[in-house]
């Protein structure tokens, strides 16, 4: 499995998605292996995983009633350690 090039991360990075068209976990459901694989947003090798890491994304975003979401390189563990950083302050 290759990393994401940095120049798709930098351009990738902060950017504000909504859940429609091919993110939608029905739109990349319908896709074969070989379809969602072909998609420039994935990385080699996660054409497996994208059904089940939207279906994450859509539920947590339903819990917090978003549809939007803000593209991130940094991990789950270093958002929420940012956020108690910020209510420190």
């Amino acid at each position: 499995m290759q990393a994401t090039e940095e120049p798709q991360r930098q351009r990738l990075a902060g950017r504000s998605m909504l859940l429609t068209g091919q993110y939608r976990r029905e739109d990349a459901a319908a896709l074969d292996v070989a379809g969602r694989g072909a998609l420039p947003c994935l990385e080699p090798g996660r054409a497996d995983l994208i059904v089940a890491g939207v279906a994450i994304v859509e539920a947590t975003l339903d819990l917090w009633g978003s549809a939007r979401l803000v593209v991130s390189d940094w991990s789950l563990r270093e958002g929420l350690l940012a956020d108690v950083a910020a209510r420190e302050v």
